[in-house]
């Protein structure tokens, strides 16, 4: 698509005040589904609340690909990669091939 088509990656982090998590227990349903004393939340990618990943893992991987995106595609000032970000795609594709397992 070359500079035809933009692409800006989106993610979904809930918003813990809002769902009631702020209050700083580490009981419930936010547990560890929480960073920041339950201020960013996400929910379990593997429906398993007392193993595997959690919603925190959720939310520190989306900042990480936040950050690569910004640097390397979201910045209109390097005009050749702006909405196109292949240093992102590439660290998504190395994440999936490498990192693509529920125990990680």
């Amino acid at each position: 698509l070359d500079k035809h088509a933009f692409f800006t990656p989106n993610f979904l982090i809930l918003d813990g005040q809002a769902i009631g998590c702020v209050d700083g227990s580490s009981t419930g349903s936010c547990n560890d589904q929480c960073t920041n004393q339950g201020r960013y939340c996400a929910a379990d990618p593997d429906f398993q609340l007392n193993r595997g990943l959690s919603g925190a893992d959720v939310v520190q991987a989306s900042l990480v690909q936040k950050c690569i995106w910004n640097l390397y595609g979201g910045n209109e000032q390097m005009k050749d990669s702006y909405g196109v970000g292949l240093k992102w795609w590439h660290y998504v594709k190395d994440f999936i091939t490498n990192c693509n397992d529920l125990l990680f």
